[in-house]
């Protein structure tokens, strides 16, 4: 649904993350917590957060627990582009974004 309504393809490892638990919570060893937003939860933070206003192009899925939003690049559709990235909550746009890569293994231990 969340593809649908955006109009673009989700990275599979996102997207089969959502079909196996549909989000998560909870610490990643021992420094680093994640959330990752249930399905039917992305849309809405992305609208509260009025996301597509100052950054088109970026969809947040989660967070650090903190000040940190992970999100997803959909600015282009490639295999090879690195889709997993972290923003401020409070943020100018993609000039704060700072990139993590293409697999949920990459996106958490660049977050280590």
């Amino acid at each position: 649904k969340v593809e649908l309504d955006i109009g673009k393809k989700l990275p599979q490892q996102y997207t089969e993350l959502l079909n196996f638990s549909n989000g998560l919570e909870g610490s990643v060893g021992e420094e680093l917590y994640i959330s990752i937003w249930k399905a039917e939860e992305v849309l809405k933070l992305n609208e509260d957060y009025s996301v597509n206003n100052f950054a088109p192009g970026m969809l947040l899925i989660g967070g650090d627990g903190g000040s940190e939003a992970i999100g997803i690049d959909l600015r282009e559709e490639s295999e090879t582009k690195n889709h997993f990235f972290t923003v401020p909550f409070i943020s100018n746009g993609w000039q704060d974004a700072v990139e993590l890569g293409s697999t949920i293994e990459e996106l958490v231990s660049k977050r280590d």
